[in-house]
């Protein structure tokens, strides 16, 4: 196999794995924008997570290349590589993608050597910090709902043997604007718009409170089948701005990177007049 690219073994999270620099994959795919353009584009487009798809570390001083002292250089696992390549549609996005399961291939037919043992036990409480970190960026990413944020964080502290007795065992979740103490109950969309005699589907109305910044489309990796003909990436949607007083942003611990919304049944009326509204003003916009 000709090497197109250097592999090189880095600690992404609590792992060593192959890796692959950004900089020589981006050289490589000749993209059309400069390199810090394209790779923090690409981390916002797809949510890949710092620790967990990539690492960052400044070169080693004295080494060329431009950036100088705020140069960064950003380390890929081979999955996050692949996915790169692949979403530039190109024949070396092809060429990348091919040699990147190569290498993953070769490296699971290598022998396992024997596992040595720690000179130090790891610090268990730098490993839940990386947990809360992470927990802390994606909650306030996707400003998920306060239940949400208590499931996640007992599903941490159960992972790492903490006493979870401590977190509430529910939360209220309301809109900001409401004093009333209690939960708002909500429905599913298809529901809600069947009940409001709204004549719209549940796909059209998010493209509509998409319009109205109210809903925001984000994409996360998978491996489901279904997604396989959009290179492994399914969309999701994201309660944003205005929308959060009209419903609020769930999570299964199970998958906590898709988000799912929520609408409250309460308030539904009231978010169907303002669709409506942003319908009337583009019908007399294009008129």
């Amino acid at each position: 196999m000709t090497a197109l690219l250097a592999i090189a073994e880095r600690e992404i999270g609590p792992d060593r794995i192959p890796t692959v620099n950004a900089r020589d994959l981006h050289k490589f795919l000749e993209v059309g924008k400069d390199f810090s353009t394209w790779i923090k584009d690409r981390i916002d487009q797809y949510g890949f997570f710092l620790d967990l798809d990539y690492t960052v570390c400044s070169p080693v001083s004295g080494t060329s290349g431009r950036g100088g002292r705020n140069r960064k250089d950003y380390h890929l696992s081979l999955d996050t590589a692949k996915q790169l390549s692949m979403v530039e549609r190109t024949e070396k996005g092809r060429q990348a993608r091919l040699y990147f399961l190569e290498c993953e291939k070769r490296a699971k037919s290598l022998p396992i050597a024997a596992p040595v043992a720690p000179l130090h036990e790891p610090n268990p409480v730098a490993k839940i910090s990386v947990d809360i970190c992470l927990f802390q960026a994606y909650a306030n990413t996707f400003k998920i709902a306060d239940s949400s944020k208590i499931a996640l964080l007992r599903q941490i502290g159960e992972r790492h043997g903490a006493d979870t007795s401590i977190l509430p065992a529910y939360a209220v979740d309301e809109p900001r604007s409401s004093h009333t103490g209690s939960s708002f109950r909500t429905a599913a969309l298809t529901v809600l718009l069947a009940n409001s005699g709204a004549r719209m589907k549940a796909h059209e109305f998010n493209e509509w409170l998409e319009r109205a910044g109210f809903l925001q489309k984000n994409e996360r990796k998978t491996n489901q089948a279904r997604y396989a003909d959009r290179g492994g990436v399914k969309p999701f949607w994201t309660i944003i701005g205005a929308g959060l007083e009209f419903g609020k942003n769930m999570t299964d611990p199970s998958c906590p990177r898709e988000t799912q919304p929520h609408w409250y049944a309460e308030t539904f009326n009231a978010l169907l007049e303002r669709v409506r509204e942003v319908y009337r003003q583009q019908r007399e916009l294009f008129a």
